[in-house]
């Protein structure tokens, strides 16, 4: 299994979202960064509107945790999250990450997921995932 993952935008429940590159936001206002996960080994690599996907849908197991590294491109500032599943119970795949407004971190951001699922860790990169943006368009 190679780890991957689509970004989600639009998101309005388990099946109401839109795929995205990437992810845009005012930085000091709380965002909900919705991401799929994604077996990268395996087919079909969707094209959904301009947007490739990277693999094949992929429900980890009950008790998986996926720890969320933001990484700022043009600096070494880092945010480090937890993600939760947006809806346990009816998609496994289907993650949430929650910036509060708070962090110290703007710009051009990589997602650095790894996710532990029964004691095997698995990494993963999206570059260029998020964008945040500032009124005083300060960079990292």
């Amino acid at each position: 299994m190679l780890l991957s993952a689509a970004l989600l935008k639009n998101v309005t429940g388990v099946n109401s979202f839109e795929y995205t590159p990437t992810i845009r936001a005012h930085r000091d206002e709380p965002v909900d960064i919705y991401f799929q996960i994604l077996d990268g080994d395996r087919e079909p690599h969707k094209t959904l509107g301009l947007y490739a996907t990277k693999g094949l849908r992929y429900a980890p197991a009950a008790g998986t945790i996926i720890e969320c590294k933001l990484q700022c491109i043009d600096s070494a500032l880092t945010v480090t999250r937890y993600a939760t599943q947006a809806w346990p119970t009816q998609d496994s795949s289907i993650w949430r990450l929650q910036l509060l407004g708070t962090e110290n971190i703007v710009g051009t951001i990589t997602l650095q997921l790894t996710m532990t699922e029964a004691g095997v860790v698995r990494r993963g990169n999206l570059g260029q995932a998020i964008s945040l943006y500032s009124s005083d368009q300060r960079i990292c």
